[in-house]
């Protein structure tokens, strides 16, 4: 990863700033991190008939998916 991309993910991320982390999730191998307000959401999902049914869902605004090893870390050292 280059300068340029690592700048470009702190600017998409900084609209998390100060946001609490609300939930944490482990689909799979994936670490998924939750942030921010929720909001409603309309989710289109198939049935055993092959019907389209749309359900209503609340999920939090913003979340980090997170694949591959990681480290998290605070002032430099591992939390």
């Amino acid at each position: 990863m280059n300068k340029n991309e690592i700048i470009k993910i702190i600017n998409k991320m900084s609209v998390m700033k100060g946001f609490e982390l609300r939930q944490i999730a482990r689909p799979g191998a994936m670490m998924s991190l939750e942030f921010g307000e929720r909001i409603k959401k309309n989710t289109a999902e198939r049935n055993d008939n092959i019907k389209s049914e749309i359900k209503n869902t609340v999920d939090l605004k913003y979340a980090v998916h997170i694949d591959g090893f990681f480290r998290i870390t605070h002032t430099g050292r591992i939390a």
